[in-house]
């Protein structure tokens, strides 16, 4: 239990979004607690480049690059941990690459794992390519995962990522079948004790974090949270109610969700 204690650091956030992924964290004291003043910071990500370097960005493509059998051996992606993937390559490098060759290039494997009209557990991507070696909508949901949590553990050795508490942000427009398949890429990829947190709902507790922003909505009746990713568009109709309690003056219950939408600001 001490040791438990002792790794758990960090408060997590996960966006596994369609165009890009991106971690905040912030520290948290024993008791779960943050510090004062204490300010949410973004992980720096290792990525291969074209030339086979390794860049960091506090951002990750939603992109996997997988190398055809001419290129395997030629670009040898090395990154700074262990068992490094030698077939494909992922974030920044990828894009550019899939410049190249567009048939070797998945993306939006988010916006796939929620298509009910394909087999998300099958080998379908790159979409409509006549490359052999492709993926699944879920296999390149956790390969994105594994990823982070390996930049992760390569910075923090002492509070690995599986050790955190973690909100895994996804459409509120995701199904049942969709949410479940997102918690399957996490647990792939080693990470178990995670929760899903919908963006629209994520973005409104930043709003409302703000004690001004939350008063100003005692005499409304309704707020329309518009999240515009990357990829993809999502909104949620939440209704504000009074409430007598101490902590707020406000009490806000969803009561609409828009359909998934794949128009995005890419």
């Amino acid at each position: 239990m001490a040791q438990a204690a002792f790794q758990n650091k960090y408060r997590v956030g996960i966006d596994l979004g369609t165009t890009n992924c991106v971690v905040s964290f912030i520290p948290i004291y024993g008791d779960g607690t943050f510090p004062k003043q204490a300010e949410p910071e973004l992980l720096s990500i290792p990525q291969v480049m074209v030339d086979g370097s390794v860049q960091e960005f506090t951002y990750l493509p939603s992109a996997i690059y997988v190398l055809a059998s001419d290129e395997v051996g030629k670009l040898d992606p090395v990154l700074p941990w262990r068992h490094c993937d030698k077939e494909r390559i992922l974030g920044v490098g990828a894009l550019a690459l899939g410049q190249r060759r567009a048939g070797q290039l998945i993306q939006s494997a988010k916006s796939w794992l929620s298509h009910r009209q394909v087999d998300r557990r099958s080998a379908i991507l790159p979409w409509a390519s006549e490359f052999p070696k492709k993926l699944s909508p879920l296999e390149a949901s956790k390969m994105l995962l594994l990823h982070i949590k390996q930049s992760w553990n390569h910075r923090f050795a002492d509070a690995p990522l599986e050790s955190q508490m973690i909100a895994l942000t996804l459409p509120a427009s995701f199904d049942e079948e969709a949410r479940a398949l997102t918690l399957e890429a996490a647990k792939l990829a080693g990470l178990n004790d995670l929760y899903l947190l919908e963006e629209p709902q994520a973005a409104c507790y930043h709003y409302i974090n703000n004690d001004e922003r939350l008063a100003a909505l005692a005499d409304k009746k309704m707020l329309l949270v518009v999240d515009i990713g990357g990829g993809t568009s999502d909104f949620s109709l939440v209704a504000i109610q009074p409430t007598s309690t101490k902590n707020t003056s406000v009490a806000l219950k969803r009561i609409a969700v828009g359909e998934h939408s794949v128009v995005g600001g890419r």
